[in-house]
Formats: structure tokens, C-alpha cells, sequence
């Protein structure tokens, strides 16, 4: 899969390059705090000069965005590994039932396809990921930071996202049947198509049946 955007100043409005970043679709301007760090490697030092960028967020947490020079991704990714999850993995397709990837920073990854049921991810930094059509039944994802993540069409039935923390998230078509999104943070989440039935909204309101798209009190 392949997604890009647009990295500029919001300052300047300078187009610093075009990265492949996951969990954001199609071609989309992605604009940099004010207050960033803005740093340029040497030419030679990482094989071709780059660009790095130390935004902070509106949480006040600060991540890291490496581009190549004249249109190169950010850093690639890695290969899926089950028992040593690291950032940007390429999990696609995968069956990772059961995992206990509870507190780590798994950003950037590709999980689209990917099993991930009665999966253990309380607490974990999910921010750019995408899990278009996943499975993720049951699966634990309380008190998350899911930031810019693509949740499109996946099943996440039964799952508890309870205080997790929703921003600019897509979850259209997806199954939330009995998912609990008790206390959750929701800021620009899609929800269209979305089955809301029997789910616990972030009020604490239970969803009726037939919940589409919106929870129906």
C-alpha cells in the first residue's frame, strides 16, 4: 500500500518533500507544527541527504519524520517479527492472534488483512497505522493513542477501546458490534457505515441495534 503526503512548514509553507506514510490515504498535504525542529542530515551520511523533522503534537509528545531528499519515504519498513513488535512493521496479512503488545510504540505499521484477535494492545502508540479489513475481535485496545489511523472495513466486534485516545481516525464499514468506547477521546473520527449495534458509547450509552454510522441511543 502505498500513501503519500506532502510534508510543508506551516510557518513557510515550503514543501520539505513526499513520503510514503502510512495510514494516511491518498495524497494529502501533512502540515508540520510551528514550533518543529527542522534538521538536514549531510549529504553521504545516510546514503542520500535527509530531512528530519522533530514535531511536537498537540499532546504535547514529540515523533520523529525522516524524508529522503527529492521525493524519498520515511524510514522503511520493517519486517513483521511477532515476539520483537518494533515501529513501522509490515505486519499485512499476518495471523498475530493473541499477541501481548501492550505499551509498545507500534506506529507506522502496516497491519491491513492482518489477525489480531483477543490481541493485548492497552496503552500501545498505534499513531499512522493502518488495519483496513483486520480482524481484531475481543482485542484490547484500552487507553490507546490511535492518531491518523485507517480502521476501514476491519472487525473490531467485541473489542474494548475503552479511554483510548481516537484522533483523525477512520473507522468506516467497520463492525463495532459490542466494542466498548467507554471514556474514549474521539477528535475527526469517521464512523460512516460503521455497525455501532450493542456497542458502549464514550458517554457510558449503549448503542441499539441497527447503530449505523452514528450510536443510537
Amino acid at each position: 500500500m502505498n500513501r503519500k503526503a506532502h510534508f510543508t512548514t506551516a510557518a513557510t509553507g515550503l514543501v520539505l518533500g513526499l513520503a510514503s506514510v502510512p495510514g494516511i490515504a491518498g495524497e494529502t498535504e501533512y502540515r508540520i507544527a510551528e514550533d518543529s525542529v527542522i534538521q538536514t542530515t549531510p549529504e553521504g551520511a545516510v546514503g542520500s541527504r535527509q530531512i528530519i523533522i522533530l514535531e511536537n503534537d498537540e499532546f504535547g509528545n514529540q515523533r520523529k519524520i525522516t524524508i529522503g531528499s527529492g521525493g524519498g519515504g520515511t524510514q522503511g519498513p520493517q519486517p513483521c517479527d511477532k515476539k520483537k513488535p518494533v515501529a513501522a512493521m509490515k505486519c499485512s496479512d499476518q495471523v498475530l492472534t493473541g499477541v501481548d503488545w501492550q505499551g509498545l510504540d507500534l506506529s507506522n505499521g502496516w497491519f491491513d488483512r492482518a489477525d489480531l484477535s483477543d490481541g493485548k494492545l492497552a496503552r500501545s502508540k498505534l499513531a499512522n497505522a493502518s488495519f483496513i479489513d483486520a480482524q481484531l475481535r475481543d482485542t484490547d485496545l484500552s487507553r490507546a493513542a490511535l492518531v491518523n489511523c485507517d480502521f476501514d472495513n476491519a472487525d473490531l466486534a467485541g473489542a474494548k477501546l475503552a479511554g483510548a485516545n481516537i484522533v483523525n481516525a477512520s473507522f468506516e464499514g467497520a463492525d463495532l458490534r459490542g466494542a466498548n468506547l467507554s471514556g474514549a477521546t474521539l477528535v475527526n473520527a469517521e464512523f460512516e457505515g460503521a455497525d455501532l449495534s450493542g456497542a458502549t458509547w464514550v458517554d457510558g450509552a449503549i448503542c441499539r441495534d441497527g447503530s449505523d454510522g452514528r450510536c443510537v441511543k
